[in-house]
């Protein structure tokens, strides 16, 4: 008559409260430069060719040269996710030491749209709520995925084509 509403045993069923936010940036800048100058001066004194005098000295300019090579890159990345969304998984199996391993799946169809999200990971008996609800940061080895099928999934994807191409072109 009295009994506790937690899942405990494999096949029972709690809400899951999925919860995710994650943020990252990174950002990068590199200059680099070197130069190299020389400088010299060539000097010949000897012979010279038709009406010139023989030992005449003959004065070739003077060389120079000047290299130089540089770099300058700069880079940055940034990504922001969340997601949201109530679901239920079932207990699987319960490990040696009392957690429970749990799996499960939620499909929904907008506008021909179908969007699954899957969930697994294991869970403290003492983290489920007393309405046998748990938060997904309380999941641990949580695996969270949310996928999607269907025209708008489809349309955001390059052709065959241009997959072929980004996987053979160098650049």
């Amino acid at each position: 008559m009295f009994q506790d509403i937690k899942a405990r045993k494999i096949g029972d069923i709690l809400t899951i409260t999925v919860s995710e936010i994650s943020k990252a940036s990174k950002s990068s800048m590199t200059d680099t430069s070197r130069e190299k100058t020389m400088n010299g001066n060539f000097k010949f004194n000897g012979l010279t060719a038709g009406n010139k005098t023989i030992l005449n000295p003959v004065e070739f300019g003077g060389y120079e040269g000047t290299f130089g090579s540089g770099f300058t890159g700069a880079g940055s990345t940034s990504k922001s996710d969340s997601m949201t969304a109530y679901m239920t998984a079932t207990v699987v199996d319960i490990l040696p030491n009392g957690n429970l391993l749990i799996r499960g799946s939620r499909w929904t169809k907008v506008n021909n749209e179908m969007q699954q999200i899957v969930l697994e990971g294991v869970v403290r008996p003492n983290d489920i709520s007393r309405n046998n609800a748990v938060l997904s940061q309380n999941i641990a080895d949580a695996k969270i995925f949310f996928e999607g099928k269907g025209p708008l999934t489809q349309q955001q994807k390059p052709g065959w084509l241009l997959q072929l191409f980004d996987l053979v072109s160098p650049f």
